[in-house]
């Protein structure tokens, strides 16, 4: 007999005979005939170059290199019954950080409430944010961050995704501005004579989210380039420029700035929806850690900000 050929049964019948001292009864115990459990044992002492056992009046006793081997031995089998333990989750055992890569507006909408509750009661949990940029979901693939908050919809299918909110897009302006003197809907012509303030934020895809109707994406000069909306509201306040925002940050700014700012409707942007979206890689699909803090981020948004859309997205987990 070779190494190689050493199996979890050769080691069951050494725990067995080390904890017996009989090998007729380890033969009981093991279901074996006992000329097989003797041809094993034989086995066992060639891989070993000892005879392990030793015969005495009440049966066999254990030599000295067998009980060197005996914790080693039970250690093996333990390991090996461990692999097939079906193992109960529990989030109070959660020991880490939980990355996740969003931009400054879908951390207040969508995460800061459910990460608010995940530490207020798991103090070994801790989350890092990182800002979501063109290297996301490659680090969402490497394992580098384990979550991305971002309205994509076509998603390659490596990735699973939760849907989050609708949001339409809208226009932001400050309440004395020329343009809330108009008629509305506003005509894009007239908006596109005023500069805006452009969000920067671009996915992986390629393609801005943040689009806005061609008429003004060709006429319309841009003053402002940030990747933080946050910042959009103090040169709303303070110059003519507008912005194009999801709804949802635009009501949050309206209430941070109580009657400084107003929305502003305009002709043939009303079908601009965004979809943000909780977004992880397949390989965590099953994991009960990332299942738990999915289901922790969903269970704590608010109602979707639109009610409907053609598209029939709902906030369940794509698959």
């Amino acid at each position: 007999m070779v190494r190689n050929e050493l199996s979890m049964q050769h080691l069951q019948l050494l725990k067995s005979l080390y904890e017996t001292g009989s090998l007729t009864r380890t033969s009981a115990q093991m279901r074996l005939s006992r000329p097989r459990a003797s041809r094993m044992l034989k086995g066992l002492r060639e891989i070993f170059e000892d005879p392990l056992f030793v015969r005495t009046a009440s049966g066999v006793s254990p030599t000295a290199r067998m009980q060197e081997l005996y914790p080693d031995i039970v250690d093996a089998i333990e390991a090996q019954k461990a692999l097939f333990q079906e193992r109960v989750f529990n989030p109070d055992d959660i020991d880490g950080v939980i990355r996740i890569a969003a931009l400054d507006n879908a951390v207040l909408h969508y995460l800061a409430d459910p990460i608010s509750a995940i530490i207020a009661t798991r103090p070994k949990i801790r989350f890092r944010i990182e800002r979501f940029d063109r290297n996301t979901l490659l680090a969402l693939e490497e394992g580098r961050i384990d979550f991305a908050c971002f309205p994509m919809t076509d998603l390659p299918d490596i990735f699973g995704s939760i849907e989050l909110d609708r949001t339409p897009r809208v226009v932001v302006a400050r309440e004395d501005h020329p343009l809330c003197s108009l008629p509305l809907p506003l005509d894009p012509e007239c908006v596109s004579r005023y500069r805006r303030i452009r969000n920067s934020a671009r996915g992986d895809l390629g393609a801005d989210i943040y689009r806005i109707p061609d008429v003004l994406q060709k006429t319309q000069v841009q003053a402002v380039t940030t990747p933080y909306f946050t910042s959009q509201a103090s040169f709303l306040l303070h110059t003519d420029c507008v912005a194009f925002l999801p709804r949802r940050t635009a009501k949050l700014f309206l209430s941070m700035f109580p009657g400084k700012l107003r929305i502003l409707p305009i002709q043939g942007i009303g079908g601009l929806i965004l979809h943000p979206r909780l977004i992880w890689h397949r390989s965590s699909d099953l994991d009960p850690k990332s299942q738990w803090i999915r289901g922790m981020i969903a269970s704590h948004q608010a109602p979707f900000d639109v009610d409907e859309d053609p598209s029939g997205l709902a906030r369940t987990e794509s698959r």
